[in-house]
Order: structure tokens, then sequence, then C-alpha cells
């Protein structure tokens, strides 16, 4: 254990005066704020320890054949991730984090900019083979690209079927079905052609400086007409 897992996604609990005692404000413009803050702290003289409770859990809900509001959650997380990048240098030249807490930090700071690199990968392939195909003959290598961008597809579809093999045997009291799996399987693979839209998205709201975000749509309450809010 790194005893550097960041806030965000789980509970936390953090003490007043470790939060006042951070130079400067506890909360950031951040989209992110949670992660910004653990970061802060890991970066601190503050110690910081994670607590492992096995007979306690957090129940979130989540958002369910809702497209739209999902890209938009990742996107905003993504945007927060890339303005995180401001800590990469602070925590390569920590002298208080280890190597191995180092690395899982950097895991995430560097993830949008790792992303970054993939996305440019792929789009030069493509366009290489568009290229080839359409101005010159199927080269040899043109093959190869193509055979290892289908076996690279055949992975992913084969550890989204892993998945939801797992998922049905942790969550079926049953025995676990063969269309329930692949119907996992299918709804894992479109929910990450979807999410392939965060980065570039995120991205072009960072660097044109749109970091104005309406974090929750608030449901308004429903009143019960017959009753008179003045008498209670």
């Amino acid at each position: 254990m790194t005893n550097t897992v960041a806030f965000g996604g789980n509970g936390q609990f953090c003490k007043l005066s470790t939060l006042q005692a951070l130079n400067d404000d506890p909360w950031t413009d951040s989209l992110v704020e949670d992660f910004d803050l653990s970061t802060r702290l890991f970066l601190s003289d503050i110690e910081v320890k994670n607590a492992q409770f096995d007979d306690i859990y957090i129940e979130q809900t989540g958002i369910i054949n809702d497209n739209e509001a999902l890209v938009k959650q990742r996107v905003l997380w993504a945007q927060g991730n890339i303005q995180s990048s401001k800590y990469i240098l602070p925590t390569i030249r920590s002298k208080k984090l280890q190597n191995k807490q180092k690395f899982e930090l950097l895991m995430t700071l560097l993830k949008p900019w790792l992303m970054g690199i993939e996305y440019i990968i792929v789009i030069y392939t493509l366009i290489m083979i568009v290229n080839s195909a359409i101005l010159s003959e199927i080269t040899q290598s043109l093959k190869i690209v193509v055979v290892l961008f289908i076996v690279m597809s055949i992975y992913i579809i084969f550890v989204n079927f892993v998945w939801a093999i797992l998922y049905n045997k942790d969550n079926s009291q049953e025995k676990t079905r063969l269309w329930d799996v692949v119907k996992d399987t299918v709804n894992l693979t479109k929910f990450l052609l979807i999410l392939t839209q965060i980065y570039p998205q995120s991205a072009i709201r960072y660097f044109n400086s749109k970091n104005d975000w309406v974090k929750t749509n608030r449901q308004e309450e429903s009143v019960d007409p017959h009753i008179d809010e003045y008498k209670i």
C-alpha cells in the first residue's frame, strides 16, 4: 500500500486543522477539487495515511442511459486532470514521497498527455492506411498495421468479455447466463467507444480556457399542493 490513494469517488474525512494548515485555501478552482486537495496534502509536510475498513462502504448512483450526461461528467474529470498537470514536477522533485508513491500519482497526472500521444498515433496510423489504400497499393507494412489493429480490437473485446463474466459471477445469485455476459460485453465496449471523445473535448476546453461547468443539475423539490406551507 502506497498511502497515496487520492480523494475522489470514495469516502474521505479530513480534519479542519489539516485544511487550515495548507498555505492557501483548501479548495481551489480545480474541476477535480477532491484530487487536487489530496495531491497538495501528499506534497505538503502533513502526514497522510490511508485507512481500509472492510465493514464500511459507499453506495453511489451512477449515470444510467444518458450518454450526454456521461460524456459531460468524464470530460469534466479529464479537464480537471489536465489542470492537475502543474503537480507533475513537484511530485517528481518531492523528497517526502517514495518512488512507488510518485509512480502512483504520476500515473494519474500524466494520463491526459499519454492519452494525447495515443490519439496522435491512432490518427496518424488511420491517415497512413487511407493514404496508402487510395494513392498506392496495399503494402506488406500496411497489412501488418491492419492485422495489429484487428488483434488489438479483439483483445479489447476479450478483456471486456472476461470482465463481464466476473461481474455477473459476483453480482448474480443464480447461475451466470451467457446472454447476460454477451450483453454486458457489448455495453462495456459501447461505453469505451463513447468515451473516446472525452480527452479531445477536455483538451479543447482547457486550451480555450473554458473552465465554467455546472457540476450538479438540481431537481426541483416536489410539493404536495394540498399542503399549506404557511401553516406548517
